[in-house]
């Protein structure tokens, strides 16, 4: 049922430097305003208002705009069941 879908994001990031080398922390954050009412529909059932908020954090160090640089890259996420459709999300983040 993607019509249940109502989200709002708060996507961002800060840059710095880290002994010279180009860094960042970065975010994004959603919610389906529309969770509640979908997984109802769904499951027949009440869940857990966590279900709802999809969010993500990381930290990057270096970049890749020449040939040669490198980049780290660590993030963590958790994808609540009623957060997006999951028709749309992969299980291997793209």
């Amino acid at each position: 049922m993607t019509g249940d879908l109502f989200l709002i994001t708060a996507p961002g990031d800060v840059s710095f430097k880290v002994r010279g080398i180009p860094s960042k922390f970065y975010w994004d954050f959603s919610f389906n305003a529309q969770g509640s009412e979908r997984a109802s529909i769904e499951y027949a059932t009440s869940i857990p208002p966590s279900t709802i908020f999809a969010w993500l954090t990381g930290v990057q160090f270096g970049s890749n705009e020449h040939a040669g640089d490198w980049s780290l890259i660590l993030n963590y996420r958790r994808v609540g069941m009623d957060s997006i459709d999951p028709n749309l999300n992969d299980s291997d983040f793209a």
